[in-house]
């Protein structure tokens, strides 16, 4: 059995917020960089697995969202092999509807991104949606440190 723990879709690339988009349409100048998380490049990606989870996407300081319903809708295409993760920065006012949301919309976990989002792990806010995950029996994935933009890492994340 084959399972990839780490995808993502999105619909276009400012969903990566401003600054990673610019970023990325940079790189894109180059034939054999172009990012592609479409819905038909992740299909034929994720053909030769078993089970995918689909990660969303939340950073508020760089204004990046690949939103909860966005995820759900995509997970509902093929409900038995893709499991899907909301984004949530619980730096963001209204994270608990998120929440509540991804949720109700059959999502099976949360993904958070402390070192994009560039708060402490530990900082009380996030400490609260762990312990709300716990209680709904959600995993989280901390998403690995990414430099999605030049100054906006949190130190805790430098290799």
């Amino acid at each position: 059995m084959i399972v990839d723990v780490h995808t993502h879709v999105w619909d276009s690339l400012e969903q990566l917020g401003p600054a990673a988009a610019d970023r990325e349409r940079r790189r894109a100048a180059r034939p054999w960089n172009r990012p592609n998380a479409s819905i038909e490049a992740h299909a034929q990606a994720t053909s030769v697995v078993d089970y995918a989870f689909i990660l969303g996407f939340e950073a508020g300081n760089i204004e990046a969202c690949i939103p909860v319903w966005r995820v759900a809708a995509y997970v509902a295409n093929q409900p038995g092999k893709f499991i899907g993760f909301a984004g949530i920065d619980p730096m963001l006012e209204g994270y608990e509807d998120r929440l509540d949301e991804a949720v109700e919309l059959g999502l099976k976990g949360v993904v958070v991104s402390p070192w994009t989002s560039g708060y402490n792990p530990t900082h009380s806010d996030a400490m609260d949606l762990f312990e709300r995950c716990m209680h709904r029996g959600l995993p989280v994935v901390v998403h690995p440190q990414r430099r999605m933009v030049a100054g906006k890492a949190m130190a805790l994340g430098e290799p």
